[in-house]
C-alpha cells in the first residue's frame, strides 16, 4: 500500500512541477541539441522547425516543420505537428497534424486534420540515440529530447506501423496525358512498413477529377459515397503489387453512373539488376528495374441490371517501360447499350472508342455466356489495336 501511495503522491507532485519545468524547454533549445538532431538525418536530408513548444500531455508541438531529401526529391511540410506519449508500449505515441503536404517529383499529397497512432517496429526506449545517451540531459529535459528522437526516427526509420484517421486528403499527380486530382474525406488508414508494404484504406466520400486529361472534359469528374483501397508491395520471384479497389454509388456532374465498381490488378517489376529491398523500390533505385506489367486485371462495373466486366493482362504498359506494349483482354456486358452509354456519358472513355466497342459488342453472336449478353476481345500490339481479331483502324 505504501508503494501505491508513494506513486500517487509522486504523480500529484510531478503534475504540479510539470508545467513550469517542461514549459521552460520551449524557451531555450540549445544549439548543440539542434546539431545532434541534424546529425541523425541522412546526408542528403535537411530538417527545419519553425517553432517548438510543449503540450499539457507531455507532448511537443512542432510548427512549420519542413523535411527535405535531395536524392529522392522529397519534401514534407507539416503545420501543427503534435507528438504525445501514450501509456502503451505497443503504441508509444499519438500524432496529430493540422495540415500537411508531401511531394515527390510529379506527385503531391495534401492532408488535413490527421490523428494517428504510430509504432516504430525496432524503436527501443532502453537504447536511445545519441540524445538519450548524453548524461548532461536530465529529468524532464530528457523527455523532451526523447520526443525529438522519436520524431527523427519516425522520419528516417523504415519499419513502422501507422493507424490513422484523416478528415481530408487530396492527391495530385501528372500522367502522360495530363493532371489528375483525387480527393477523399473521412478516411481510415492502416499501413505497415517492414520487409513489405501493406496498406488498407477506406473513405466515406471520394472525387476523381479527370477533367484535364487529353482534350479535356469538364464532366469527367467521378464522385462516390464509399471507397476502399487495399494493396501489398512485396517480393516473390519479382517485386509485385496486388491491388484491390471497391467503389460504391458512382456519379458525375451529369448524374448517376453506376451502383458499384470493383477493380483488381497486379503490378509486376521487371529488369531488376540487383537484389532490392523495399526502401530501394520506394526510392526508385534504377538497379531495381521498374514496374512494367499489369496482369490479372479484373474490372466489374454495375448499374441496376447492367453489368460491364473487363479482364486482361498487359505487358510493358507503364510509362517508360522500354518495350513494345502487349494487351490481351476481354469485355463482357449485360444490358449492353445502357451500360456502355453510361460509361461514355461519364467521359471515362472517348465517345468514338466507346461507340466502336459498343458496335463490336452488339455484333457478337455468342451471347456472352452466363449472366452476360455480349462479349468482345481487345488486343493491342505496339500501336496496333485489334477488336474481335480485326484491326480497329
Amino acid at each position: 500500500m505504501r508503494f501505491f501511495r508513494f506513486i500517487g503522491y509522486f504523480i500529484i507532485i510531478l503534475s504540479l512541477l510539470l508545467v513550469p519545468l517542461y514549459g521552460s524547454v520551449r524557451i531555450f533549445l540549445p544549439e548543440w541539441v539542434k546539431g545532434q538532431l541534424a546529425s541523425m538525418l541522412p546526408d542528403d536530408a535537411t530538417l527545419k522547425i519553425g517553432e517548438i513548444s510543449s503540450t499539457a500531455r507531455m507532448g511537443v508541438l512542432y510548427k512549420d516543420l519542413v523535411y527535405e531529401r535531395i536524392n529522392t526529391n522529397t519534401k514534407i511540410f507539416l503545420d501543427h505537428l503534435v507528438i504525445e506519449p501514450n501509456l502503451n508500449l505497443k503504441k508509444p505515441a499519438q500524432i496529430s497534424i493540422k495540415e500537411g503536404l508531401v511531394s515527390q517529383d510529379q506527385l503531391e499529397f495534401k492532408i488535413k486534420d490527421l490523428l494517428a497512432e504510430v509504432v516504430l517496429e525496432n524503436f527501443n526506449t532502453d537504447n536511445m540515440s545519441v540524445f538519450g545517451k548524453i548524461k548532461e540531459i536530465e529529468g524532464l529535459d530528457k523527455s523532451f529530447i526523447s520526443n525529438l528522437d522519436f520524431l527523427v526516427k519516425g522520419l528516417t526509420n523504415f519499419e513502422k506501423s501507422v493507424s490513422a484517421q484523416i478528415e481530408d486528403l487530396e492527391a495530385n499527380f501528372i500522367l502522360p496525358k495530363g493532371p489528375v486530382s483525387v480527393q477523399l474525406s473521412s478516411i481510415n488508414l492502416n499501413t505497415k512498413i517492414a520487409e513489405d508494404l501493406k496498406v488498407e484504406m477506406d473513405a466515406k466520400k471520394s472525387m476523381f477529377d479527370l477533367s484535364a486529361l487529353g482534350a479535356g472534359n469538364p464532366n469527367r469528374k467521378l464522385n462516390s459515397d464509399e471507397i476502399s483501397l487495399n494493396f501489398n508491395l512485396f517480393v516473390k520471384d519479382n517485386w509485385i503489387l496486388p491491388l484491390a479497389i471497391d467503389v460504391m454509388n458512382l456519379s458525375s456532374p451529369l448524374g448517376e453512373i453506376g451502383n458499384s465498381l470493383k477493380l483488381e490488378a497486379t503490378g509486376v517489376w521487371k529488369n531488376e539488376q540487383a537484389f532490392c529491398q523495399l526502401k530501394d523500390i520506394m526510392n526508385n533505385n534504377a538497379k531495381c528495374g521498374r514496374m512494367t506489367d499489369v496482369i490479372d486485371t479484373h474490372l466489374q462495373f454495375k448499374q441496376n441490371d447492367g453489368n460491364f466486366n473487363f479482364s486482361g493482362n498487359g505487358y510493358c504498359v507503364t510509362p517508360r517501360a522500354g518495350c513494345p506494349q502487349v494487351i490481351e483482354s476481354e469485355i463482357k456486358t449485360k444490358n449492353t447499350t445502357d451500360i456502355i452509354s453510361k460509361v461514355i456519358l461519364s467521359g471515362i472513355i472517348d465517345p468514338l472508342i466507346g461507340g466502336v466497342i459498343l458496335g463490336a459488342l452488339l455484333s457478337d453472336t455468342s451471347q456472352g455466356g452466363e449472366n452476360f449478353d455480349h462479349k468482345a476481345s481487345i488486343k493491342v500490339q505496339g500501336n496496333a489495336i485489334f477488336l474481335n481479331g480485326k484491326p480497329l483502324l
